[in-house]
């Protein structure tokens, strides 16, 4: 009911906006708040961030309110995913509020996961969201949001490669440091409740267990697979976000004797965030902390 209402007042405020739309130089959309961690700090305090789904809000299910539509208008620029499940419904809405903004998509400098989608879904196929936890995506995703506030304000562009190349090696330890880990860990598995973790998989070698069937709530019999791999493998912790229901995750857990640990890969501080689930993984393979 909350979408079809938004829906039918979207016109509206388009309507009222488009008249009196006027860019703020210093302000960017984001979707989700690791974004504006990219803009805060290549920027360099340059730039506002004005995130569209906050922090503790699931991205996959999440409906803005009038008011964060209607604030829109005064944005430069819209940092998009380009597959976060909100986006499909509301991105081009989004930009009809103020077409005058600079539009950036993360997903075109990365190297995606795709798979096909099921019928019904948006398109005919369709590719996984979460590529910005994985730190070899990272340094793409820094690299185009700085071509993007050159673009902005080239004035000040060598202070932003600058920030950029702070950014870009800091982002680059982290990645030697996952490296080192999980090199002796080749093709071994690690359980998280949702699968925000298959670029991060990928990039190191790992095998990412979802509680979560295909996004939806597990079936009883893939629940048992999840716990019998858990039993196998000695899986001592599965990773959990806030977002999410737990019930299920707690169920492996407790049939499994591991423990639920959480991580905050929609968390705004990108470092924090990141070395948190490196030591998670660390600890869930290994039985110790790092």
């Amino acid at each position: 009911m909350r979408k079809v209402l938004l829906l039918l007042i979207l016109p509206a405020i388009v309507s009222c906006v488009s008249h009196n739309a006027q860019s703020d130089n210093d302000l960017i959309t984001v979707s989700i708040a690791p974004f504006g961690f990219f803009v805060e700090t290549i920027g360099g305090g340059d730039f506002r961030v004005n995130v569209m789904v906050p922090e503790g809000a699931d991205p996959h299910m999440y409906e803005p309110s009038p008011a964060q539509i209607s604030s829109l208008r005064k944005s430069v620029a819209y940092i998009s995913d380009g597959y976060l499940d909100f986006e499909l419904a509301w991105l081009e809405k989004f930009y009809s509020v103020n077409n005058s903004m600079k539009k950036l998509k993360l997903a075109d400098s990365i190297d995606l996961i795709r798979y096909e989608a099921n019928e019904g879904e948006h398109g005919s196929s369709a590719a996984d969201p979460h590529f910005w936890v994985s730190p070899v995506c990272a340094m793409k995703i820094a690299a185009a949001v700085k071509s993007l506030l050159c673009d902005l304000k080239p004035a000040t562009c060598l202070k932003y490669e600058q920030n950029f190349k702070s950014v870009f090696d800091s982002i680059s330890k982290i990645h030697q440091r996952a490296q080192k880990l999980f090199t002796p860990f080749a093709d071994s598995p690690f359980i998280v409740f949702h699968h925000t973790l298959d670029y991060f998989a990928r990039d190191y070698n790992l095998r990412q267990i979802s509680v979560e069937k295909e996004g939806k709530e597990p079936s009883p019999g893939w629940l048992k697979e999840v716990i019998d791999e858990a039993k196998k493998n000695r899986i001592r912790v599965i990773l959990v976000q806030r977002e999410f229901d737990e019930k299920n995750a707690k169920v492996v857990a407790s049939e499994s004797g591991a423990v639920l640990k959480q991580i905050k890969p929609l968390s705004p501080d990108w470092y924090s965030s990141v070395n948190e689930i490196i030591d998670a993984i660390y600890e869930s393979l290994t039985g110790t902390g790092r």
